[in-house]
């Protein structure tokens, strides 16, 4: 989850001060409602899984529970009293740049996608922003399964947008500032970046809107560069610029977020390992969820693939 809370951070400063960044921080950056919401559906995953360990499909659903939690990060209540994230709008950019948990929990690509369109219908968008959250959630979760940067474009184009422009024509002609243009802006930045400090560098120097295009940057780079080297992952392992941004990310975090982020990815990596020994683990949707989320017609689950993975 680093990898949005990091590029939320990042842009954030280049939402009031425009032009490039030599450093990733600044004294005036800070997270927004982008890392709150990306903890409340985090959250909600959690919570959804213990009421279907314990409940079956008798419990509350995750889109309940997700409500809930969302709610609550809007009243700043709870978990989230003392958040300094504004109201979230709920529109599509903003729910594509905080379902980086929906493919950090999944064990294949259509639980991703199903609980990326989950959490966007929870937030009662439009069906072409649930496409955008869906879109983001595939890229993350074939970063996770070590696919290259080719295979994740190919995949993005063809089953929701192309991607044929390159950063510079978003710097020389700026077009309208659209939701799906915003996300394939996140994306295209991914693509076309070094590593992940160069990824955020790059998002966070944009136009329009930087902090939303870092954070969902931020989200497929941080998972594609960290399993770039193979399938197993330590953040030991990270290079020593993406250490240090994460130490700089935590310092501009409440400590029962930065406890959060590790119990999430706990939960998730425990998850991931029931799934390899089993062939099974604790669901999170409901079976009506599933029903109403799941593509069907999804051929690339990827799920014999979870048993070479430890998430982070």
């Amino acid at each position: 989850m680093y990898g949005e809370i990091i590029g939320d951070i990042a842009g954030s400063e280049n939402q009031a001060n425009s032009g490039g960044k030599n450093k990733l921080f600044s004294e005036e950056c800070h997270y927004s409602e982008h890392t709150v919401m990306t903890f409340a559906v985090a959250r909600a995953i959690l919570l959804s899984r213990e009421e279907r360990y314990d409940k079956r499909d008798s419990g509350r659903s995750f889109c309940e529970i997700l409500n809930e939690q969302m709610n609550s990060a809007e009243t700043k209540g709870g978990f989230f009293a003392g958040s300094n994230g504004r109201k979230l709008s709920k529109n599509g950019r903003e729910i594509a740049a905080i379902v980086s948990p929906c493919a950090i929990a999944a064990i294949s690509m259509r639980e991703a996608q199903a609980l990326a369109a989950a959490s966007a219908s929870a937030a009662r968008v439009s069906s072409e922003e649930i496409k955008e959250a869906e879109a983001v959630a595939s890229a993350i979760l074939m970063a996770k399964f070590c696919r290259t940067k080719e295979e994740i474009k190919k995949y993005i184009s063809s089953h929701y947008f192309p991607l044929d422009d390159h950063l510079k024509d978003f710097r020389s002609e700026f077009g309208p500032n659209s939701i799906h243009n915003l996300v394939r802006q996140a994306i295209i930045v991914f693509l076309e970046s070094d590593s992940f400090i160069d990824s955020i560098k790059k998002a966070a120097s944009m136009e329009e809107d930087p902090h939303t295009i870092a954070a969902i940057t931020g989200s497929i780079a941080f998972t594609y560069y960290a399993f770039e080297s193979g399938a197993e992952f330590d953040k030991n392992w990270l290079d020593p610029a993406t250490r240090r941004a994460i130490e700089q990310a935590k310092l501009r975090m409440p400590q029962a977020y930065i406890d959060a982020e590790a119990a999430f990815c706990d939960v998730s990596g425990r998850r991931a390992g029931t799934f390899s020994r089993t062939g099974f683990c604790t669901p999170i949707l409901t079976d009506q969820e599933v029903q109403e989320y799941a593509h069907r017609d999804n051929e690339e689950d990827f799920s014999d693939e979870m048993s070479k993975l430890i998430i982070p």
